[in-house]
């Protein structure tokens, strides 16, 4: 398979190297690269094509012995898209042989995506701020949950540090302080002058 592969290369290469040289033989070496296609029986790949007339074996010059024109396809609305989405053109080259003018049609298929459209736009920006706005619920739940967590964790710790000592020696300091407060008070001090 390898060397037929090879072999038509070779045809391919020597139709075009010959062609400023003699013409008539260039298109003898490509009529014999479509013939050998056709009696192997090998798939045609579709840059063959672009090579050379079929017909009359010349070789392609665009501009001078061929002539090409690109033919889209209307966009049509099809029911198994997603809504608002509209299937692409289809677009296709025809290629005229100026020597014999045989046309022959090569499918381009459909040309790449530059740009989203209007509609998916919205829908990927709109998921885009559901996701954000979900991530940052979550995490001010976390994070409430967290803290309420910690501080009861924490009031423990401190009950459990002091036990009951602690707990008795903050009564004494607040009877101290209320002790001292009232200690001070300005009708306290006129009554014993």
């Amino acid at each position: 398979m390898d060397s037929k592969r090879q072999h038509l290369q070779y045809l391919l290469n020597l139709s075009v190297s010959t062609y400023p040289i003699s013409p008539s033989l260039s298109s003898h070496y490509l009529r014999k690269l479509y013939e050998l296609i056709e009696e192997w029986d090998l798939p045609m790949e579709p840059n063959t094509l672009l090579n050379g007339c079929k017909k009359c074996g010349s070789i392609f010059i665009f501009g001078k012995n061929a002539s090409v024109r690109t033919r889209s396809q209307h966009r049509k609305e099809r029911s198994d898209l997603p809504k608002g989405q509209i299937a692409r053109m289809e677009t296709g080259w025809f290629i005229t042989c100026n020597s014999c003018t045989s046309t022959f049609e090569f499918s381009v298929g459909a040309p790449a995506r530059l740009h989203k459209s209007r509609a998916a736009l919205h829908a990927s920006e709109a998921a885009d701020a559901r996701r954000t706005e979900e991530a940052s619920t979550q995490q001010a739940s976390f994070d409430s949950a967290k803290t309420s967590k910690n501080m009861k964790g924490r009031q423990r710790q401190k009950f459990r540090s002091s036990g009951l000592n602690g707990v008795l020696a903050k009564k004494k300091e607040r009877e101290a302080q209320n002790k001292s407060s009232s200690s001070l008070s300005l009708s306290d001090f006129m009554s014993t002058i």
